[in-house]
């Protein structure tokens, strides 16, 4: 053997008796391959981390090896067995060498499969020296075969290992059979009862008397000598292998507890197990003793006594000391606490030793049945622990029925515990017998009688008496029996029995568990057991027992462990009077009357349970699944008892029996819950089950059944939203239910400080009825009514299942996958009828019909009965992927949907297109459904949405449904037209009511997809044209007047490009065709065309500005300018581009055209010759699709799918000004303001921006709203304001106009990704656009707030950075450290100037530049403030000017005041004082007020503000240090930073609270909303200007806001809009939603992302943002947000004058 202590990774060298480690004692002395193995492994173990999972499988391969080589020690070991031993060892060598040290933590699982076959060899090394297995391993084809498998694992293990991978893969090469009884019959079930017992042909008992002293110990101990015949009552073969193999295995640990207690309710087979236990016991000559407990036929005190005397027959060293414990005191027998010590432990610990090798093993089965009146149970019961002190390898095994008195002597205790599940908790393994247990009584049956055919019964009927047995074995063997005894009526039996499961009479049955009551109960029953067994089994699922006393009259124990009826055979036979007859019936629950005590109590328990806000959530802001500790919460506010009354009440409603006659104290208690405490309810639970509660009252209470079913439909219109954040069942569910709604008629005033939504009139519930989870990997049936699992989850395919179809006759179903196969398979069962293989790519949709069925990705034709295809494949001519497909109930429409958006309906007689693509979706479409009628047709897309058609005419019937949060992937209507049911990517199946569909906002109908619109001049007007028609809107007043164009049908249906004339009189539009065709916009007819010459697709047109020409592009690569007025060619083709034209414009004089094109340039053309004037225009990286000309024509703005806008001076034809950048999609629109100085973008991004071209910055935030891309953008100005406003129009069919000059502050930068932690300060440059900025990470960063340009950065001190500051001439900047550091830097390129000054003796927090800029002032950790000279003749000498001390805690602020003349400190003590800045270092007043440090200062000429920790700002007369204005508050964090805008009339503020504040500073008034961040402000600056404000914090950034410090703008008043007559706020008192975007999931979030409100889908659309002017084409919603309360204040939301009581 190599050196112990040396080897690779964790190897160490293990000593005997060291703490923590196995101690190894070595092999048995004879040497084989297996002794040389085990020697080998342990060298291996001490290369492996000893606190590692190989490990442990390490050590139990080595006790494998080990026993393994003490069954051979006394053996010839055959040579193929050595053989075998030496593969091991070559293995356990190879993976030792040097070479591999590193694998060995690296292939940790390959390791482990190693040692695991490693352990399998031993076993069968081992076993093939027993004798009872030499019989079947003697046979050379099973050894050889056996052989050949370890070989041919060792080899492929060696091989991975060597090659690095890592991965678990071995396989048994060696199973041993489960060790059976001695060769006898078996019995065909598992008994248990006495009288089965009692009919067996006892055996008299092997022990007999033989001597003396067997006699005295028989007549002392008494013992019972009940004979039994265990053969005829093991378990079945192959059935509880599992299980025993774990009890086997106990059997001979040393590690585990000595007592095993296996529990299982009555049936379950525990007799049938303990006989198979003895068996082996037997086999192993280790039963020391049995004991079968049978009712009435013993008592407690026999079984020590019976014990002792087996344990005696066991072994003679026990006999012997039983023997003369009996000579000494045989009179103490019957005390059953001294008969076990004496008799039965007592020998037990003397004999340790000699008993070890194979210690003693007794079994008590059937314990519950003892001890029923007996005073001496539980003496009995309190001697079962105290096996436990026994020596380990002496073990016990009970088996009992699961009684509390049992279980309590064991709370505590350290046993091993072995439940028999059955019912609803049954394991597969249990099943997996019951069902070899079927299959062998139906095998014997077919022995008996040879006219039952082999296939009888089939699988599927085995598996339905299996699921009803659930593992309840009783019941099987009775059931069985009653089918054998049927003789020629077995398959109606059989029949009955699979139909009626455990409700089916069956005689032997209900005498077994009438046998059961009779033993529990003596007489007849206490109502209590009818009340208390009702709500056992009637309950939805298990009670705690501590929760019975809750429903139930009585008094239980406080246990927290549930009750249950372990089977559903015992529920059944007490709840149906024809089977439960014993004692007249006196133990029949009558199931009606149980549902309505159940009723009644829950409902009791809800009124007093339930309250506002119960689970005390504080904030508004955070989701459910945010709730720190959120199931302890939910657990502690809303006990199980409450739980449970909330979620099950409905069920037990339903339960009770329809009457004629009013049950008044329900109706009562149903009125209460619905009228007081539904809102309440919500918070608990969101259920489905209110619409019980309207079924019920139907007869009963109209008014309030109305009121259910409306309180139902309000649960599942806002499950999502209220399954997510409870409060907004309060601040988002209740406002936005119809004004209609019951619900809302009773609870909205009750909480008047909730958002008041602004919406048309007449509003009703939204479609969408309610949804239920899913996924989609899996094939499952639901049912309709209730979303109820029906059948399945079957497993069809091997990847995802993207189309289904049901066949008419609704008994198959086929299904489409992306393993590229089409399945047809039985609807009940999942069995696979045929599939087929015919396309090589995803099926993305199937559809069934009467003689065959479709799929895709061409579209194909296939025979049902089949599968074979039937003719060719063959196009809809649409230009995208087709990947859904409909066909008309009659067979004679066929409807395709394409990624292009469109949906095309197809003639299947003349294979031809009727009428005009159907348009409106935004994204492709991905399912499609015709109604039963063949009038409507339904279609899903990726837009989220569904959308319904009118199919004759090819009109939308009604607004887009939307509820999803992804894409729609099935739609489909129910058969009786009332239902339309959607499946989506979101994992959720939707139902939406056919008769409350959303009608049009407008009253002319719907619009489609908006290709192009123009802002007339009036001010008012937009004109919009969707394809179809002319949309006139008048902003003002919401006035709409539609045109559609007639005519030239086939151009419309296939447009490609459109424009509007600016005067708004001429509509262009281009085809596919090759054609333009010009419009009339007032009548929609046709003026000129079709306009011939390109050769290509047109894509792009354009007016001029006058509307007299018009110019197209075209993919053929050129361009052409036309007369509006005539219809003529004015000019082309002109070509130049080498890719299509995807742009064009006009420049403002008409003399000019410019093109854009997919070969990234832009040219500018001549109208007048055709020839080219500027170009190509090189800049961009992608196609161009947008340009425009500037209205004073000096430049073109070209913007490009590589996200980008560049401007050109179309003179020079230079790239100028800035390459405005910030989409997250290709662009396709831009246009200039009037006066050229800002641009309006529009991307497939969805969002508009708008820029200032001087500076390239955004003047506001992104402009979202839009579902689909925008297809024109242009700015206009108000016709009643002198803001400036965007129109866009888009592909959602909707136009929106938005204001920009909002009376807030925008964010128009944001500097992240510079410093790496917190950003202490920031300083603006006094002379020009750069901000400073000091970090927790060292470094002094200066960037340009305009370009966002870095100017330096540099590593300034080791430690954190606490201040920064500007000097008065711009040219340095200081910059303090917590190094105790104050370093001077050159403002242009970081270099240092001057310092560092050292002097502090700690932290240095804070400095400031004197206003001539000589001197500097900081304030230290050390409460010391210093002064420096920062002339460079006495800056070198290093010493501060002056030291001031006064304060008693660090310094954080200073500043000069009255030119220089003054020093100002703030101090962690909470003073202001204020010093002689000459070398007297005189203080000549010190002041405080605040109620914490104080942590920032600035001062005027005559005042001092100051903020605190406290959370407010105060201001101070500098000369006296009184006290001036009111305190400034508003902050709810502490107040960091404080500073003056250049003029000093405002005081801007940084918080904590991840907020800006803005106040007069003369009247400390407040000035605007707060400005948010995400994260807490350390630091806040303003420019030399006033017009931007930036701060930075812990989110590592610096953020700048364009402000007008001028400018006072006070919520609400300030932000008030009236329009068409409502006046409303659309901005919150906090600012959290200045400006918002809303996302698909409908959550309306502020700037730091806190959830404000839930918007439902059918408000999005046409919801207003705080910029919105008008929007056309959806439904207008507007919040009006001045009372509303939210965040850590939502509670506040309520109206606490309303009183509770019904």
């Amino acid at each position: 053997m190599r050196d112990k202590t040396r080897g690779g990774p964790g190897s160490r060298k293990i000593t005997p008796g060291e703490k923590g480690h196995d101690i190894f004692f070595g092999p048995p002395t004879a040497p084989n391959s297996f002794d040389r193995s085990l020697n080998t492994l342990h060298d291996l173990m001490e290369l492996i981390p000893s606190d590692s999972g190989t490990y442990e499988t390490a050590k139990e391969t080595r006790d494998g090896l080990h026993t393994a080589c003490e069954l051979m020690s006394t053996d010839d070991v055959e040579e193929d067995v050595q053989n075998l031993g030496e593969q091991v060892r070559e293995l356990l060598l190879y993976v030792q060498l040097p070479k591999f040290f590193e694998h060995l933590q690296s292939q940790a699982q390959t390791i482990i499969s190693m040692l695991h076959l490693i352990e399998n060899a031993a076993m069968f090394a081992g076993d093939c020296s027993k004798p009872e297995f030499r019989d079947e391993l003697g046979t050379f084809d099973t050894r050889k075969s056996i052989l050949e498998d370890f070989d041919r694992q060792f080899k492929k293990l060696k091989r991975n290992f060597a090659a690095g991978k890592d991965s678990i893969d071995w396989s048994e090469a060696y199973t041993r059979k489960p060790v059976a009884a001695t060769p006898g019959p078996v019995s065909t079930v598992e008994e248990e009862t006495q009288s089965e017992v009692s009919t067996v042909e006892h055996e008299p008992d092997a022990r007999t008397v033989e001597s003396d002293e067997d006699q005295k110990l028989v007549d002392s101990l008494n013992p019972d000598f009940t004979p039994t015949n265990l053969l005829n009552l093991c378990c079945l073969e192959w059935t509880r292998k599992n299980l025993l193999l774990d009890v086997i295995s106990w059997f001979d640990s040393t590690t585990e507890p000595n007592i095993l207690w296996l529990v299982g309710a009555p049936g379950s087979g525990k007799t049938a197990i303990s006989w198979s236990l003895i068996a082996e016991l037997e086999r192993q000559q280790r039963s020391a003793g049995e004991f079968f407990f049978r009712q009435n036929q013993h008592v407690p005190s026999q079984l020590w006594t019976t014990m002792a005397y087996k344990m005696a027959k066991f072994h003679p060293a026990i006999k012997s000391k039983v023997y003369n414990a009996l000579m000494r005191e045989d009179d103490v027998l019957d005390d059953i606490q001294i008969t076990f010590e004496k008799f039965v432990a007592g020998p037990l610990k003397d004999l340790d030793a000699r008993l070890s090798s194979r210690g003693p093993i007794i079994l008590i089965d059937g314990l519950e049945q003892c001890g029923h009146g007996d005073s001496n149970w539980q003496a009995l019961l309190n001697t079962l622990p105290q096996w436990l002190s026994l020596p380990p390898h002496c073990k016990l095994v009970i088996t009992s029925r699961p009684q509390n008195d049992i279980a309590s002597v064991f709370d505590g205790k350290n046993i091993k515990r072995i439940e028999l599940l059955t019912g609803d908790d049954v394991d597969p393994d249990t099943n997996d017998d019951i069902r070899t247990y079927f299959l062998h009584r139906f095998a014997e049956m077919r022995k008996q009688d040879k006219s039952i055919t082999e296939e009888w019964p089939d699988y599927d009927s085995i598996s339905r008496l299996v699921e009803h047995a659930s593992g309840f074995f009783k019941w099987a063997a009775l059931a069985v029996d009653g089918i054998q005894e049927a003789a020629g009526e077995r398959e109606r039996h059989l029949t009955t029995i699979i139909e009626g499961g455990t409700t089916t009479k069956i005689d032997s049955l209900d005498q077994y568990l009438e046998d059961i009551l009779s033993m529990e109960f003596d007489g007849n029953p206490a109502e209590a057991f009818r009340a208390t067994m009702g709500a056992i089994a009637l309950g939805k699922q298990p009670l705690a027992m501590a929760d019975l006393g809750r429903f139930v009259e009585g008094r239980f124990p406080a246990d927290s462990g549930v009750v249950k009826l372990r089977h559903k055979a015992y529920k059944d036979f007490l709840m149906d009077s024809k089977r439960c007859t014993l004692q007249d019936n006196s133990f029949q629950i009558d199931r009606s009357k149980a549902h309505r005590k159940l009723t009644v109590s829950c409902f009791k328990i809800m009124q007093q349970g339930l309250k506002f806000n119960i689970c005390g959530i504080k904030s508004s802001y955070r989701m459910n699944y945010e709730l720190e500790d959120k199931d302890s919460v939910v657990g502690k506010c809303i006990p199980s008892y409450l739980d449970y009354a909330c979620q099950f009440w409905a069920d037990h409603l339903r339960g009770i029996a329809s009457t004629e006659k009013r049950d008044t104290e329900i109706v009562n208690l149903l009125k209460n819950f619905l009228h007081f405490h539904f809102l309440y309810w919500l918070e608990a639970l969101t259920s489905k089950s209110l619409l019980s509660a309207a079924e019920w009252l139907e007869t009963t209470d109209k008014d309030l059944s109305l009121f259910a079913a409306d309180a139902s439909r309000f649960a599942l219109t806002f499950a999502d939203v209220i399954s997510e954040s409870a409060p907004h069942i309060y601040l988002s569910a209740l406002p936005f239910a119809p004004p209609s709604s019951l619900v809302y008629k009773r609870y909205r005033d009750q909480f008047p400080k909730t958002i008041k939504v602004l919406r048309e009139e007449g509003i009703k519930w939204p479609a969408m009825r309610f949804s239920i989870s899913t996924n989609n990997l899996f094939t499952a049936i639901f049912e309709a009514e209730n979303g109820a699992l029906l059948f399945g989850p079957f497993e069809l395919h091997s990847d995802w299942i993207r189309s289904i179809a049901w066949s008419p006759d609704g008994q198959r179903i086929v299904t489409g996958s992306d393993d590229r196969k089409v399945k047809v398979v039985a609807a009940e069962s999942g069995q696979i009828i045929y599939d087929t293989a015919f396309h090589n790519d995803w099926i993305r949709t199937v559809l069934y019909t009467v003689d065959f069925f479709i799929s895709y990705r061409t579209v194909r034709i296939y025979d049902a009965s089949t599968g074979t295809a039937v003719g060719e494949a063959w196009t809809t001519g649409q230009t995208g992927y087709i990947r859904a497909i409909a066909l008309s109930p009659d067979n004679k429409i066929l409807a395709a949907g394409s990624d292009d958006t469109t949906i095309v309906l197809y003639d299947m007689d003349r294979k031809s297109v009727i009428n005009q693509p159907l348009k409106g979706h935004t994204s492709g479409i991905r399912s499609l459904a015709f109604s039963k009628d063949g009038q409507v047709l339904a279609s899903a897309s990726d837009d989220n949405s569904v959308r319904l058609w009118n199919v004759q005419t090819g009109k939308k019937i009604c607004d887009p449904l939307y509820g999803h949060s992804s894409y729609v992937s099935c739609v489909r209507f129910s058969p009786d037209m009332k239902q339309l049911i959607t499946g989506g990517e979101d994992y959720s199946i939707r139902f939406f009511d056919m008769d409350s569909l959303p009608v049009w906002g407008k009253s002319l109908g719907g619009t489609g997809p908006f290709r192009a619109a123009v802002a007339l001049q009036d001010g008012n007007t937009i004109l919009g044209f969707d394809g179809f028609s002319t949309w006139n809107w008048s902003v003002d007043d919401g006035r709409v007047e539609n045109t559609p164009f007639e005519g030239h049908s086939e151009h419309l249906s296939d447009i490609q490009s459109v424009s509007i004339s600016p005067d708004g009189k001429r509509v262009a539009t281009a085809a596919r065709n090759q054609t333009v065709i010009i419009w009339q916009a007032e009548n929609g007819k046709s003026l000129w065309g079709p306009l011939e010459g390109h050769s290509d697709d047109i894509f792009a047109l354009s007016f001029s500005k006058d509307g007299k020409m018009v110019a197209s592009g075209s993919d053929d690569q050129k361009v052409w300018v036309w007369s509006a007025e005539t219809g003529q060619s004015v000019c082309g083709p002109m070509e130049g581009h080498v890719g299509s034209v995807r742009g064009i414009c006009f420049s403002p004089d008409g003399k000019q055209v410019a093109s854009g094109s997919n070969d990234n340039n832009a040219i500018i053309w001549s109208v007048e010759s055709g020839e080219k004037v500027l170009g190509p225009l090189e800049y961009h990286r992608d196609w161009i699709y947008g340009l425009a000309y500037s209205p004073n024509g000096l430049y073109l703005a070209t913007a490009s799918d590589d996200y980008t806008v560049a401007i050109w001076d179309v003179a020079t034809g230079d790239r100028v000004f800035h390459v405005l950048t910030g989409h997250g999609g290709y662009l396709r629109v831009v246009n200039w303001s009037e006066d050229s100085k800002k641009i309006v973008t529009g991307a497939l991004d969805n969002t508009i921006r708008v820029f200032d071209v001087d500076t390239g910055t955004l003047l506001c935030e992104p402009l979202t709203g839009h579902k689909g891309s925008p297809t024109a953008v242009t700015f206009r100005s108000s016709s009643h304001s002198d803001d400036l406003e965007v129109v866009s129009a888009g592909l959602d069919g909707t136009i929106r106009v938005w204001g920009l000059q909002m009376k807030n502050f925008v964010k128009t930068q944001t500097f992240s990704g510079y410093h790496n932690d917190w950003i202490h300060s920031i300083s603006f440059s006094p002379v020009d656009d750069h901000i400073a900025s000091g970090g927790d990470d060292g470094q002094l960063i200066v960037m340009n707030v305009v370009t966002g340009d870095l100017k330096f950065s540099t590593n300034a001190h080791p430690d954190w950075i606490r201040c920064v500051a500007y000097s008065p001439d711009g040219k340095t900047i200081a910059t303090c450290s917590d190094d105790s550091t104050i370093a001077i830097w050159d403002a242009d390129n970081g270099e240092p100037s001057l310092g560092p000054f050292n002097g502090h003796t700690g932290a240095v927090l804070s400095i400031a530049f004197s206003p001539s800029g000589n001197f500097l002032v900081s304030g230290s950790e050390d409460n010391t403030i210093m002064s420096w000279d920062l002339h460079p003749l006495f800056s070198k000498l290093n010493n501060p000017l002056s030291v001031y001390r006064g304060h008693k805690d660090a310094v954080n602020a200073v500043a000069y005041a009255l030119g220089g003349g003054l020093i100002v400190s703030g101090s962690a003590d909470a003073q202001i004082a204020v010093w002689e800045a000459s070398a007297s270092n005189q203080c000549i007043r010190q002041f405080g007020g605040h109620g914490g440090p104080i942590l920032s200062i600035c001062t005027s000429d005559k005042k001092i503000f100051s903020s605190s920790e406290d959370k407010t700002i105060r201001v101070w007369e500098l000369s006296t240090g009184h006290a001036l204005l009111s305190i400034l508050q508003g902050h709810t964090g502490s107040i960091n930073a404080i500073t003056f805008s250049p003029d000093g009339t405002r005081i801007v503020s940084a918080s904590n609270d991840g907020s800006l504040r803005i106040f007069d500073s003369y009247s400390g008034e407040p000035c605007t909303l707060p400005l948010r961040m995400s994260d807490r402000v350390l630091s806040v600056g303003v420019s030399r200007d006033g017009t931007l404000v930036a701060c930075s914090g812990e989110d590592r950034s610096v953020h700048v806001w364009r402000a007008n410090m001028a400018r006072r703008a006070v919520w609400p008043d300030s932000f008030m809009r009236k329009v068409r007559g409502l006046e409303f706020c659309l901005i919150d008192d906090q600012g959290v939603l200045a400006d918002f975007t809303l996302p698909d999931d409908g959550w309306l979030r502020g700037s730091t992302n806190e959830a404000m409100c839930w918007i439902p889908s059918v408000y999005r659309a046409g919801l207003w943002t705080p910029r919105t002017v008008g929007i056309l084409g959806a439904s207008e919603t507007i919040l009006d947000l001045r009372s509303v309360v939210h965040g850590t204040k939502w509670e506040q939301c309520r109206a606490y004058v309303f009183v509770e009581k019904g």
